[in-house]
Parts: C-alpha cells; sequence; structure tokens
C-alpha cells in the first residue's frame, strides 16, 4: 500500500513561544571550529530562509537553539524568523546541541521545516542541525524541504546508518532542485526513503548506495514525478 504521510499540521494545545535563545556568542571570540563544514544557503538574486515548526515542539525536541551567520559574519543565535539574502550571501546554519529534529508522537510526526524564496542552492554537511553527530534518530529531517521550490541543489547527507522515516519526504516537490546528494548507505531502513524527491520534476540523477532490496515501505515513491529521462 502507498505509505500515509502522518504529519497534518494539528494546533498545539498548550502553545508555547519559540525557544527563548541564549545570548548570542561573544562576537569577540573566533569561530571555535572555522573549518566545519555547515550547512549552507547560498543565494542567487534575493532570497529569503525561515524556519516553521509543524505542530508543537515535544519535551524531546524542545529547546533546540540555532545559530547563523552570514558569509564571514559573526555567529549571531536565530529564532527562526525570516532571514534576507543578496544575491551572492552565504547563509551557514548550525545547532550545538544534539536534540533532534523531528519526534514521532501519538500517531503524528512534530517536525521543524525551512520555508525558502527565490533561488538557493544548499551545500555543507546536513549534521550540523545536530551538532555533527554520527546518529541519525528516527523521523531525523523528515519533510525538513518540503515544497521548498527555491532550493536547486541539496546538502550532503552522510550517515551510513538510516533509522526509520530519517529522510522520508524530505525534498518532495523541491521543483527546482536540480543536484541531489549522493545516499551512501548500504543498508536501508523502514520507510527512510518514502516520497523522498517524489515530485522534483528537474531531478534526473541520483546516485544511492544500498545493496538491500528495496521495498515499498523503505523507498516508496521516492523517485516518483521526477525528470522522465536520467539515472537512477
Amino acid at each position: 500500500d502507498k505509505p500515509i504521510d502522518p504529519n497534518p499540521d494539528l494546533p498545539d494545545p498548550n502553545p508555547d513561544p519559540k525557544p527563548d535563545p541564549k545570548p548570542d556568542p561573544d562576537p569577540d571570540q573566533p569561530d571555535p571550529n572555522p573549518n566545519k563544514d555547515y550547512l549552507c544557503f547560498t543565494s542567487t538574486g534575493n532570497s529569503t530562509v525561515m524556519l516553521e515548526q509543524s505542530g508543537y515542539d515535544t519535551p524531546t525536541t524542545k529547546g533546540k537553539v540555532f545559530q547563523y551567520k552570514i558569509n564571514n559574519g559573526q555567529w549571531k543565535n536565530w529564532n527562526w524568523s525570516k532571514v534576507s539574502l543578496s544575491n551572492g550571501d552565504k547563509m551557514y546554519i548550525k545547532s550545538d546541541d544534539s536534540k533532534p529534529m523531528s519526534e514521532f508522537q501519538t500517531n503524528y510526526t512534530w517536525y521543524k521545516y525551512f520555508v525558502m524564496t527565490g533561488s538557493i542552492a544548499a551545500s555543507g554537511n546536513i549534521m550540523s542541525l545536530l551538532n555533527f553527530s554520527d546518529t541519525l534518530t528516527d523521523h531525523g529531517f523528515y519533510n525538513l524541504f518540503k515544497y521548498c521550490t527555491a532550493l536547486t541543489s541539496a546538502p550532503t547527507l552522510p550517515s551510513t546508518t538510516l533509522a526509520p522515516w530519517c529522510y522520508a519526504w524530505m525534498f518532495q516537490g523541491c521543483t527546482s532542485l536540480v543536484q541531489a546528494p549522493e545516499l551512501p548507505a548500504i543498508e536501508l531502513a523502514d520507510s527512510c526513503y518514502v516520497h523522498m524527491f517524489d515530485g522534483c520534476t528537474k531531478l534526473n540523477y541520483v546516485k544511492a548506495m544500498f545493496t538491500t532490496d528495496p521495498c515499498a515501505l523503505d523507498t516508496g515513491y521516492w523517485l516518483a514525478n521526477v525528470s522522465m529521462t536520467g539515472t537512477f
């Protein structure tokens, strides 16, 4: 059967304000990890980036703190509000905690996701959102870029060990995406790639290294509605 997307945007019965960020890092202190491969969004023309929460933060995900910087500027705490980028600007994003981005609870998945306008090429390591953890959790980056029609290229997804639903619907509807990330994992996990690139109509090449036999529960509709020609 076709997998069902269990992600309705239900209202939070006990809404909380977005997390009160920690004080901004000391601008006089250099970046302690200048060579880290942070998630990066590069703008062509004028673009915007913001982060949203579907549903509400769970006890496990609540209080996660993000930081960003523009080009060679200083790191600032990010309250998820809209960041405006000019042509050629690079927005780097990190989180110094490993709290998950998403969590499945009582038949629903509560998750954070990007909202973008303009034209944006992503690069760098997606795991900078998890303090460069080596571990993907269930529903790790679920729906993270879903319907980001401004996204033209994807960041690196380096994990070689997958988790259930970790990349499900991650790039669905990214109609400008022309460069997919290499998928290095050898073994699949339950529903790990379902609908991952569904609706990426310009995508004509995906390199995936898995050697286990794919099934509908793991890769169902992951390449639905991509380019009619290409190498997959």
